[in-house]
């Protein structure tokens, strides 16, 4: 498995683009990465929602983080 920091940023959508293809290419061979990061993008989802029920009035930018998973479709 590849750091757990990594991991989290490409769930996230947040590494650069030669970065972001060489976490996929990983993560297409390993399937502990796989697993890690259904866990990261079930735990964003719920952040996400938290916090939206929490502060209603924030930016739309904040519950817009696209998940790796999300960003497929």
């Amino acid at each position: 498995m590849r750091s757990l920091d990594d991991l989290t940023m490409y769930m996230y959508g947040l590494l650069d683009p030669a970065a972001e293809e060489k976490m996929k290419a990983h993560v297409a061979t390993c399937p502990d990465c796989v697993r890690m990061g259904r866990r990261i993008a079930a735990e964003h989802k719920l952040f996400k929602g938290a916090l939206a029920r929490e502060y209603p009035d924030l930016p739309a930018w904040t519950s817009a983080g696209a998940t790796r998973h999300r960003r497929k479709s």
